[in-house]
């Protein structure tokens, strides 16, 4: 039988100087204008009640340092769901501790400022988060969002540069008038709870429809950001950023059809192309890899001098219909994991840094969700992140309405799911880790909040602390860990 799994870090003994879950968070030691603050588990209710959905006040009570539950693969009933044990044997004992001292970091959140056929967006731009890192306290400055000047219309999806300067972000339009738009960050004293202003300096039309995901490439300073737009157009490209006033200037684009792909389509939402997300390995800054939904595949790149693109190779997804949705990097070994919105799976692939070609096939897959109890039918996968350490990694499950943690193998090619975590609302969109990984963010599009869960120095889900009640949050973003 395997060996059940733990973080021993989630049963130390409650100390009397531990006030987590006590401190009243009405009585916060700065006060924001205008703010948002956390609301109390009766007061969510009210708003839930108000909202005429008595479901919503269904929602994880506030714990100290007591473990969300487990899904355990070594327990013969599948059913069970318990604190598992022995974490350490798979990911290591913790080293350090989490930091005590009072902080605020600034998070930005993408959203909808119109309704589209997939969302109700009721925004009027993005929003401003302050997370202090001494508890895990949410503030926003207005629930409503930031009214830009000029308007950007459905900041669904944005980055912050390397160097914090910069924000990034996409306006999603349904015509091929999708723009990237680039916002200065103009920093505030953010210990008097001021939040930083947005100052546009640039936008331009990415040539597409849908425009979907943004990232920065890690070794261009800030020099190169790369785009997807899902739906039609130019699939996705490269743009310069100037690095002293931040203008655009597109360089290299493509679409995937009929250049890349020549295989037969599968109907419903792999119907056409649909590339949903662009990323670039950390051990070759220079490979870009293309999750596209629609075809099926993922697709690497070689970023050439002065941003050109060629094509290296092309992976199948393990199975039709699976919809390669976002992608993320193991940091120390060759390995990628590629999470499948259609039929909530994650699989990992390996690749070669020196030239960035793909293995054709995945070397693991598993699913998102515990065998029984949920229905891939009824809920699809959305965003996947990996902790610092390379040895967790956290899928979110909308509909399932939950938070999927895995351990991963010594060599990045194993995965084992260690837990399913309730998400604190509906329709998880999007998770962030925040402050040297000591908090994971939620954006729970669905019931317009941001929740706040501590994670373990080894990587696992502790408790939900607090949620803030932003309208439709779909992204979210902060600088870079340990920037």
């Amino acid at each position: 039988m395997p060996a059940t799994i733990v973080c021993h870090h989630a049963f130390r003994r409650k100390k009397s100087s531990d006030n987590l879950g006590q401190r009243d968070p009405k009585k916060l030691p700065y006060n924001l204008p205008h703010a948002v603050t956390a609301r109390t588990r009766s007061e969510r209710a009210t708003q839930h009640e108000t909202n005429g959905d008595p479901s919503l006040s269904r929602v994880p009570r506030f714990c100290r340092l007591r473990p969300c539950p487990v899904y355990s693969q070594s327990l013969h009933s599948p059913q069970a769901f318990t604190p598992a044990a022995g974490l350490e044997t798979l990911l290591g004992r913790p080293k350090g501790k989490m930091s005590d001292t009072p902080h605020v970091v600034t998070v930005f959140v993408g959203s909808y400022t119109e309704s589209l056929p997939h969302v109700h967006g009721k925004a009027v731009g993005p929003h401003v988060v302050s997370l202090r890192t001494s508890d895990g306290h949410l503030s926003a400055c207005s629930a409503d969002g930031i009214r830009l000047e000029p308007p950007v219309k459905n900041p669904s999806y944005l980055a912050v540069s390397s160097d914090a300067r910069r924000l990034y972000v996409v306006e999603e339009a349904e015509d091929l008038n999708s723009k990237l738009v680039v916002l200065d960050i103009v920093a505030s004293d953010q210990s008097n709870g001021v939040a930083p202003h947005l100052l546009e300096s640039c936008r331009l039309e990415t040539g597409g429809a849908g425009a979907c995901h943004v990232a920065e490439l890690p070794a261009s300073s800030g020099r190169l950001v790369a785009f997807a737009n899902y739906a039609g157009g130019t699939g996705f490209g490269i743009m310069t950023v100037d690095s002293l006033d931040g203008s655009l200037q597109l360089c290299a684009s493509q679409t995937v059809v009929p250049s890349l792909f020549s295989g037969s389509f599968a109907g419903g939402r792999q119907e056409r192309s649909h590339p949903h997300c662009v990323v670039f390995s950390p051990l070759n800054p220079h490979m870009m890899v293309v999750a596209d939904l629609g075809t099926n595949e993922i697709y690497s790149f070689v970023i050439r001098s002065a941003g050109g693109l060629e094509h290296v190779s092309s992976a199948r997804a393990h199975a039709t219909g699976a919809g390669p949705r976002h992608i993320v990097f193991h940091g120390s070994v060759p390995i990628m994991y590629v999470v499948n919105e259609l039929d909530s799976t994650v699989a990992a692939y390996s690749y070669s840094p020196e030239d960035g070609s793909l293995a054709r096939a995945p070397v693991s897959v598993t699913g998102t969700m515990p065998p029984v109890g949920a229905s891939s039918a009824s809920s699809t996968a959305a965003a996947i992140r990996i902790h610092p350490n390379n040895s967790v990694l956290y899928v979110s499950n909308r509909g399932h309405d939950s938070i999927s943690v895995f351990a991963l193998s010594a060599d990045g090619r194993e995965m084992s799911l260690l837990s399913c975590v309730p998400s604190g609302g509906r329709t998880p969109r999007d998770i962030w880790l925040v402050s040297s990984a000591d908090w994971m963010l939620v954006a729970n599009q669905d019931t317009d909040s941001v929740v706040s869960f501590r994670v373990s120095p080894c990587g696992t889900l502790l408790h939900q602390a607090f949620d803030v009640h932003v309208k439709t949050p779909v992204c979210v973003a902060s600088a870079r860990l340990g920037a």
